[in-house]
């Protein structure tokens, strides 16, 4: 037989426990849910009582944030006022009088650098707008109802909203200045910018324009004279219907606002009613450009991207294809120094320097980006609306490693803020309709788990293959010493018939035959034998046979034996027809050890005629073969021994019990004496 291993050795490469270990990893991982590198954690602040915005701010510069809360309704009913909690505690409130605007109507800053935040509040009255602010820590009132302007209604209507409220150094003298944009839908006339000089107690005012900054407020020195410059997105929506209005919103207009909120350069119409444009920061060429989104809801002409110089010449242009109804933005991130450009809608793409939408991201309906350093790492994060989960969405820059905030979408406002603490690390604050939360954003221990669990679950794999490696070499091994033992004994079984001795007495016997001119009888032995040797060698290195088969061999064997001993014997085989020994296995020499007994111990001695019986029959699953003789018995044949060795049973014992470990088959067999005085051997092979 050849050694099974060998074999495996020129399969080894393709069989390496390593390489099975890694196979299996692979889609186990697949079924594994990669964890989020980073998390988040919610927990209901409080409910947001109707007429109240909150958010925090540190506003005294010692690392803990404040809480600002500003209130449209105070006990007398329409008194606006800014309430300031410090860790929880009242610490500050003062109350104004009139009304408080859409949207944005608060912010807090320092406009003289004395780490001492104020808090600013636009309200209205009448057909005025004020400003006020507050030193809250001083429990100074630094501006009460400050003048701004006038605004007008339409048909009785007030639309008076605050698009945008800002602090920056607009004339570079180290001092902040307060930056108001106003904006009103049929009311054009309230369309304007108004920059406020806390400092000289001053006020400037943009150009007359039936255009306006409407959302998304960009800052950026287009014109590299230190100070900045504002765009953003404004609608083309037709309500500024004087065609003699300056820059009417029937025509989309490319606009910046100078430090001065004079225009940058002459604004440049772009397209018409009804649409939208969008303005951002891009760095093209390493220099300073304006990316342009034109969005056309009807069907007059056609949406495009564009990039512009900061002197408004068009740099390229490229159309694209948006439904009418589709929301879509573009978005420049400052953090990578203006020099990524995204188009958010309903689905995420990067454009590159030609405009050619290059990458896809995954994230469904991204709507304006709010930037806030959430974990205080000094790097602001992106949280957008996921209009198809209805959730919020924190992402790094470049809408990297998304962490999901579990609060369902508002149809409301929805203002942020990070609460910071020196014991704590900084959290989120969302104020919204009808609960504010504290939203946790932090790393996902789990995540970085990940690289400890990957290579356990590979180690795991590769220990379990190593295992079952070691018990199936051990097994294989185990089988071919018993398959090689069984083989063994079962040539010891048919030495007899095989070797010289027996060979050479065959040959002279049916040379005898034909010179006795008996050439039939001769043909029969000879064809008789000639089988028996044909079996006997074909199968030497099978450890099991068919019972047809072992049966045929009996049967010449025992037919070559009868005409040896000269007919001293008779034989019959029996063999009930519902049995179908070609698919009944069996170990090699089973009948045959039984046969071979009954002729050697059985008939030999006797001196008068003797008979073998053969019977297979079939009962309760259990396949019976009987072999009956009439000779001396086993008590009389004990007195022979020259007629064996007495080994016969002991090695048939030891194939039986290799063979069931083999091929799970029980085998047993019994020995009796029989009426007639010879021997009865029983043999019982239980069916799988």
């Amino acid at each position: 037989m050849e050694h099974p291993f060998k074999k495996a050795n020129t399969l080894k490469y393709l069989v390496n426990k390593w390489v099975i270990a890694i196979i299996l990893t692979i889609p186990i991982l697949f079924f594994i849910p990669i964890p989020k590198k980073y998390k988040t954690s919610v927990e209901i602040a409080e409910e947001n009582t109707v007429g109240e915005k909150s958010f925090y701010d540190d506003l005294n510069d010692d690392g803990n944030s404040e809480k600002i809360v500003i209130r449209a309704y105070t006990k007398l009913k329409n008194v606006p006022s800014i309430f300031v909690e410090e860790n929880g505690k009242f610490l500050y409130e003062w109350i104004t009088s009139g009304y408080i605007p859409q949207y944005k109507s608060s912010v807090s800053g320092d406009y003289n650098h004395d780490h001492l935040k104020e808090v600013y509040l636009i309200t209205y009255a009448h057909d005025s707008v004020f400003l006020n602010g507050v030193v809250p820590f001083n429990k100074e009132v630094l501006i009460n109802r400050k003048f701004l302007s006038c605004f007008s209604l339409y048909h009785g209507n007030n639309e008076l909203n605050i698009s945008d409220l800002l602090m920056t150094d607009l004339t570079g003298d180290g001092f902040q200045e307060l930056v108001v944009f106003i904006y009103s839908g049929f009311a054009y006339t309230n369309r304007k910018v108004i920059a406020y000089d806390i400092r000289n107690d001053s006020l400037i005012f943009s150009s007359k324009s039936g255009w306006g900054i409407l959302w998304n407020l960009n800052l950026y020195d287009w014109d590299q004279d230190g100070l900045p410059e504002f765009t953003g997105s404004f609608p083309a929506w037709g309500n500024c219907t004087e065609p003699d209005y300056p820059y009417t919103d029937s025509i989309a207009w490319l606009m910046v606002y100078d430090n001065d909120l004079s225009y940058l350069f002459d604004p440049v119409p772009v397209g018409r009613y009804s649409s939208e444009i969008d303005v951002v920061p891009f760095q093209y060429a390493n220099t300073a450009s304006l990316a342009l989104l034109y969005k056309q809801n009807g069907v007059h002409d056609s949406s495009f991207i564009a990039l512009y110089t900061p002197v408004g010449d068009l740099i390229k242009k490229k159309y694209i294809h948006v439904t009418g109804q589709e929301k879509i933005f573009l978005f420049s991130d400052p953090y990578r120094n203006y020099r990524e450009l995204y188009l958010l809608g309903s689905e995420v793409w990067q454009l590159d320097t030609s405009l050619h939408m290059t990458k896809k991201i995954n994230l469904p309906y991204a709507f304006p980006v709010t930037l806030l350093d959430v974990d205080g790492d000094g790097i602001k994060e992106y949280i957008v609306r996921n209009k198809i989960k209805r959730r919020w969405v924190i992402y790094r820059t470049g809408f990297k490693d998304p962490a999901e905030i579990d609060i369902p979408l508002s149809t409301g406002p929805a203002w942020f803020s990070v609460v910071k603490s020196k014991t704590t690390p900084p959290r989120l604050f969302l104020c919204t309709t009808p609960d504010n939360y504290i939203i946790s954003y932090s790393r996902n221990f789990l995540y970085l788990l990940r690289w400890l669990v990957y290579p356990l679950i590979f180690l795991s794999l590769w220990l379990l293959v190593f295992i079952i490696a070691r018990m199936q070499h051990a097994l294989i091994k185990n089988r071919y010493d018993q398959e090689k033992r069984l083989v063994e004994l079962q040539i010891k079984a048919v030495k007899n018939q095989i070797d010289p001795h027996f060979t050479l007495n065959m040959v002279n016997t049916i040379g005898s035959l034909f010179s006795r001119k008996e050439s039939e009888r001769a043909n029969e032995v000879f064809t008789r034998y000639a089988r028996m040797l044909q079996s006997t060698i074909s199968s030497s290195d099978n450890v099991s046979t068919t019972l047809h088969d072992e049966l045929e061999y009996v049967r010449n064997y025992l037919a070559i034996q009868q005409f040896r001993m000269e007919n001293k014997f008779a034989f019959n085989i029996r063999i009930s027809k519902e049995i179908l020994t070609k698919k009944i296995k069996i170990p090699k020499m089973l009948v045959y050890t039984f046969a071979e007994n009954a002729v050697k111990h059985g008939i030999r001695p006797l001196k008068e005629k003797g008979e073998i019986d053969i019977e297979v029959w079939e009962k309760k699953k259990t396949i019976i073969i009987k072999i009956a003789d009439n000779g001396v018995g086993r008590k009389q044949a004990k007195e022979h021994p020259a007629l064996s060795t007495g080994k016969g049973l002991k090695i048939l014992d030891e194939i039986i019990e290799l063979f069931y470990k083999l091929e799970n088959i029980r085998i047993h067999y019994d020995l009796s004496d029989s009426e007639t005085g010879g021997t009865v051997a029983t043999v019982y092979i239980r069916k799988k």
